[in-house]
C-alpha cells in the first residue's frame, strides 16, 4: 500500500498488504476492519503503467538486470505521487452546495505484473487507489474525476515514460526514441521485439479485416 492516506488507515506507505487488508480497504475499512467512512458503490480506480515492449523484453528475458525492474517500479510511483499531490480531492456540501477540495492525499495499492494473454513479456503495474481521501482529519470518499479525466492516461502514461527513461539512465542503461517518440531500450533490437510482440501483430491483423 502507498499513499499519505495509509497511516490513517492504519497501514505504513510501502509495506505489503494481505488479501484480507485489500478486501478491507475495497470496504472502506482500515487495517484493524473498522469502517471509516461510508461504503460506496464505486470502490476505487483501477490505473495501469505499461513499459515499453523493449523494456518488458531486456528486464523480463534478455538481460534480466534487476535494476530494469526497479526503475520501472520507481516510475509507477514517483507518477503516482504526482497524481496525489495534484489530483486528490473531494467534495462536501458547502451552504447545500457540492463544493471540490483539494485533499493531496490518496491510498493505493500496487500490483505488477510480466506477461499478457499470449505469454508476450509485458512489464506493467496496476494501481488500485481506493475510494478514499482524508480532509480535515475525516475520511471522505475520492472525487476522482480529475483522475479519470479523458486525457489522464497521455499526461500521466508521458511523465511515467519520462521518469522511466531517466531512471533507466541512472542505471548505466542506454535508451533511445524512435521516429514516432517511442522510447526504446538499445540493449534489445527491432527484430527481438517484433518476435515477442504477438499480441500487437493480432491487434493490426484484427483491424485490416
Amino acid at each position: 500500500i502507498h499513499g499519505a492516506l495509509a497511516a490513517a488507515l492504519g497501514s505504513r506507505d510501502g509495506s505489503a498488504i494481505t488479501e484480507r487488508d485489500l478486501t478491507n480497504l475495497l470496504s472502506s475499512r482500515d487495517a484493524a476492519g473498522e469502517l471509516v467512512t461510508r461504503e460506496h458503490k464505486v470502490i476505487g480506480v483501477d490505473l495501469t503503467f505499461s513499459a515499453p515492449k523493449s523494456v518488458s523484453i531486456a528486464g523480463l528475458l534478455t538481460d534480466r538486470d534487476p535494476a530494469i525492474i526497479a526503475a520501472h517500479d520507481r516510475a509507477v510511483l514517483e507518477t503516482m505521487g504526482e497524481v496525489e499531490r495534484h489530483c486528490a480531492g473531494t467534495r462536501r456540501r458547502d451552504k447545500g452546495e457540492p463544493m471540490p477540495f483539494h485533499t493531496g492525499n490518496l491510498a493505493y495499492v500496487t500490483v505488477r505484473d510480466g506477461f499478457n494473454r499470449e505469454h508476450d513479456p509485458h512489464l506493467h503495474t496496476h494501481v488500485v487507489v481506493m475510494n478514499m481521501t482524508q480532509l480535515g482529519g475525516e475520511i471522505l470518499s475520492l472525487d476522482g474525476r480529475q483522475i479519470l479525466r479523458h486525457d489522464f492516461n497521455k499526461m500521466w502514461g508521458a511523465m511515467y515514460r519520462a521518469k522511466l527513461a531517466a531512471n533507466l539512465r541512472e542505471a548505466g542503461h542506454s535508451v533511445s526514441y524512435t521516429k514516432k517518440g517511442e522510447l526504446r531500450l538499445d540493449s534489445v533490437s527491432l527484430e527481438v521485439e517484433r518476435e515477442f510482440s504477438k499480441r500487437r501483430a493480432e491487434i493490426v491483423a484484427a483491424k485490416k479485416q
